[in-house]
């Protein structure tokens, strides 16, 4: 069972969050041994039925560092952080897992930052291309 396969059935259908993840965050979290894929599955199903939404409207811890809108969860006991944008879109929260990475003097923060300005580029790219004829 892939990553995802796991969230959707842990999530089920009654979650008003829907959990998205980026390609790279698929591949951190399938990096980690299956235990700790476990922990850092089941702290992601907590956040998203608990409240993704930044504080004080959610759960969620804002971060700072040029990270505006962005969020960690912490799993203290295993030196771990989960990066993540939850975005409200109409009645339901996205929850946007951009990456999960040992807490290792703030490293995966960086790569969060290097995560936002591929996605943002790749955004603006996609705007500036011609529509298909």
């Amino acid at each position: 069972m892939t990553v995802e396969q796991d969230l959707e059935r842990l999530l089920g259908k009654d979650c008003r969050t829907k959990v998205i993840l980026t390609r790279k965050a698929v591949a951190d979290i399938e990096a980690l041994d299956r235990g700790l894929q476990s922990i850092v599955v089941a702290a992601i199903v907590r956040r998203a039925r608990g409240g993704p939404l930044l504080k004080p409207r959610g759960l969620g811890e804002p971060l700072g560092r040029g990270l505006a809108g962005v969020a960690k969860i912490k799993l203290k006991r295993h030196g771990m952080r989960i990066v993540y944008r939850p975005v409200e879109r109409g009645d339901a929260i996205v929850m946007e897992i951009l990456a999960v990475g040992p807490r290792d003097a703030g490293e995966v923060y960086r790569e969060v930052a290097r995560r936002l300005n591929e996605i943002d580029k790749d955004a603006a790219g996609a705007g500036a291309r011609e529509p298909p004829k």
